[in-house]
């Protein structure tokens, strides 16, 4: 492609990114984003194989004077569904092994490498999970058959998570508002790239491995 057809399509685009990356703003600023940031957040420590970080970008992105309040719907939804699945497991654990082993995408693998690190570790292995590639579900299922402490592993997990969740909404408050201009001008490549990036990568550890 020369460098006029080149000029000449990013000239046809440059309305359109412009409108999508406000229309995002205005959306990620409403009651429903932070809403439905809570409900991703529930789902994903439960049944949803897709971590918030995913959408808490996005809305943190484009809600970055008040980014606090997606990450707070955030961690709140995934206190309560982890403690919900992590509880449940831990009255009944046989009913909620045999959920876990039904929900997609989990693996004979990474339930096997959670009980271990569960057993060698205690509660504590639960401060790594979020950066462990195996989904929170995993462990708080198995943390629960192995009848841990729940003063300890709630806390535990929470902070884990937490800690996680605040350095991907701050990066992405910080990198989207210091380069709003580049951000609002190519923002349908950047998100097609977001989303291409992101999926591979989620592909990666959740499937391959």
């Amino acid at each position: 492609m020369s460098r006029d057809s080149q000029a000449e399509t990013r000239a046809r685009l440059l309305p359109e990114c412009r409108a999508l990356f406000d229309q995002w703003e205005r959306m990620a600023s409403s009651r429903a984003a932070t809403g439905l940031m809570f409900v991703w957040a529930v789902a994903e420590a439960t049944v949803w194989p897709v971590i918030p970080d995913f959408l808490l970008v996005l809305v943190a992105a484009g809600n970055r004077r008040r980014f606090y309040v997606p990450l707070a719907a955030a961690v709140l939804g995934s206190a309560l569904g982890g403690s919900a699945i992590f509880l449940v497991a831990y009255w009944a654990s046989e009913p909620a092994f045999d959920f876990l082993q039904q929900i997609p995408l989990v693996s004979d693998a990474q339930i096997q490498d959670a009980a271990r690190s569960l057993d060698d570790h205690g509660a504590v292995a639960l401060l790594l999970q979020p950066w462990s590639g195996i989904p929170f579900k995993v462990w708080g299922v198995m943390a629960g058959i192995q009848g841990l402490d729940p003063w300890f592993v709630i806390p535990a997990f929470i902070v884990g998570r937490a800690v996680r969740m605040a350095i991907v909404a701050a990066l992405a408050r910080v990198v989207v508002g210091t380069f709003t201009g580049f951000f609002r001008d190519f923002s349908l490549f950047l998100l097609a790239g977001y989303l291409a990036l992101f999926f591979v990568g989620w592909w990666l550890t959740q499937v391959a491995g």
